[in-house]
């Protein structure tokens, strides 16, 4: 029980950071930043600048959400976040565009990668390395400044880790001995559809945000379960 209430401090501390961060910021950089747009706009990125201004736009207008997947929008590369920010603003914020509700969600979303992270990993390499995981991945300093903004980061690192933990989770289950408790004594979960559940939607958020990730994560767990199965007599090292 102590390691879930360490986990749980670990996850507060990673929103709070970035919502301190990301307030501070907005409201901070048209007082005391430069005078250029970003800055007197209360954004230190201008991906995250465009983007919230062409979410609103299209959030205001009488055109369907998905038109964020069309070429008009340059501010997106993929239209992923762009069409949720337009969601978020059309149906939680219609009456004005607030930069802050995005911020909010961003901490939220990057904080919510901490424990799929933490589970993945014990159960790969032991609660040591867990840990060291979590508080590396909730308070690297590029991590919190991206997770503090709307930017596509932090949703890109919480859906690896959530298709990361999927992953790992669903492999232990294919390939464990009947009574096998993982690294740590840490338990395969009894259902062998939630993790496919939690890879699926890893997989279908980075396609949404990126896809190339996406296919960087297909290549990568490809070549994990080539290279493990010990059925191979190549070794992995190569």
């Amino acid at each position: 029980m102590k390691h879930y209430q360490k986990l749980l401090w670990i996850v507060a501390l990673a929103l709070a950071v970035r919502l301190l961060v990301g307030v501070s910021l907005h409201l901070g950089l048209p007082l005391y930043g430069h005078a250029d747009e970003d800055d007197q706009a209360g954004y230190i990125f201008t991906d995250a600048r465009i983007r919230d201004d062409q979410a609103w736009k299209l959030a205001s207008s009488d055109r369907p959400i998905w038109d964020a997947f069309s070429r008009k929008f340059s501010s997106d590369q993929y239209g992923g976040l762009l069409a949720f920010s337009a969601f978020i603003y059309r149906y939680l914020s219609p009456d004005a565009q607030r930069p802050l509700i995005l911020i909010l969600l961003s901490a939220i979303v990057a904080a919510l990668g901490v424990p799929f992270l933490w589970m993945g990993t014990r159960q790969v390499f032991g609660e040591k390395v867990a840990f060291a995981a979590a508080w590396i991945f909730a308070l690297y300093p590029e991590s919190v400044l991206l997770g503090s903004a709307a930017m596509r980061e932090p949703y890109l690192l919480t859906f690896s880790a959530m298709a990361f933990y999927g992953f790992v989770f669903g492999v232990s289950q294919l390939s464990a001995p009947k009574g096998y408790a993982g690294v740590n004594g840490s338990e395969l979960p009894e259902s062998k559809i939630a993790p496919r559940i939690w890879l699926a939607l890893g997989l279908l958020g980075m396609l949404l945000v990126s896809p190339a990730i996406a296919l960087a994560h297909l290549v990568i767990f490809a070549g994990w379960v080539f290279f493990t199965d010990e059925r191979r007599s190549f070794s992995w090292k190569p």
